[in-house]
């Protein structure tokens, strides 16, 4: 469970961040790169909010729950690389710093880490075996 926690605070460093990087950032660029970095922020933190939200009972393994914990867990995963995607892009037309993009790079590193990390420890905990 320590993991999950993890994540869950790593998630709201990267949001946190992300908003006050991209707060003064350009008119011109607020569609294209702001509120789509701010948005997949969001989702990430709320998908492993979700994902962290499923009970599942060790004894009693109920798949339904874990492919339902799974799916936020790889949605997440896919909103956090987006994120690091639009980040470069955003980047390398000066709407953010590098330096912003470099704390913002690290955070989803982070991110997809423990997520990644958080899914093999569900695999072994509850023995499922696809």
């Amino acid at each position: 469970m320590a993991d999950q926690f993890t994540v869950i605070v790593r998630a709201q460093e990267l949001l946190m961040y992300v908003l006050e990087a991209t707060a003064k950032s350009p008119k011109e660029f607020r569609f294209i790169f702001t509120n789509r970095m701010q948005n997949w922020a969001t989702d990430v933190l709320e998908a492993i909010i979700l994902a962290n939200d499923v009970y599942i009972d060790n004894k009693n393994v109920n798949l339904r729950r874990y492919e339902i914990r799974r799916t936020h867990q790889h949605a997440a995963l896919t909103k956090v690389k987006m994120l690091a995607f639009m980040a470069h892009e955003a980047s390398q037309r000066q709407v953010i710093t590098f330096k912003q993009y470099e704390r913002i790079a690290t955070l989803t590193t982070d991110v997809q880490y423990l997520v990644g990390g958080w899914i093999k420890s569900d695999k072994l905990q509850y023995r499922i075996n696809w």
